[in-house]
């Protein structure tokens, strides 16, 4: 739960994260890859994920996201684009979908009333006319 808390997301999908980033048809695994060579990458790809996540979480700059994660400002700057890009063309399609149920519009409309009225606007003003 507490990994949940500090980076937004399940550990599980964190690690589903980094094993499809591990995968051979990834251009960003590194040696800690299952069958690559067993040498320490500069910056592990498992810390660059959680820098990521970090930033998406907090909405931090990059500076701070390079101090929580002890990573160089250019590595964190080009992994950050370069991942998301490519992470999205390989798992957007398998996990983001518009609500399809009654339950799912339910939620999603629950949700989004929930933010609008935590910005304290009118739900009105947001609703088409």
């Amino acid at each position: 739960m507490e990994f949940h808390h500090v980076f937004n997301v399940p550990f599980p999908v964190y690690d589903a994260l980094l094993t499809r980033t591990q995968e051979l048809d990834s251009p960003f695994k590194d040696a800690y890859a299952p069958g690559e060579k067993k040498a320490a990458p500069k910056t592990p790809v498992a810390l660059k994920i959680i820098v990521v996540l970090f930033c998406l979480k907090e909405n931090v700059s990059f500076l701070g996201a390079i101090q929580a994660g002890q990573i160089g400002g250019s590595t964190a700057r080009t992994f950050f684009h370069a991942w998301i890009a490519w992470i999205l063309s390989k798992m957007y399609d398998k996990y983001v979908h518009p609500p399809q149920t009654p339950e799912e519009i339910s939620s999603t409309m629950a949700s989004w009333r929930s933010l609008v009225n935590s910005s304290g606007l009118s739900w009105r003003s947001w609703r088409r006319t």
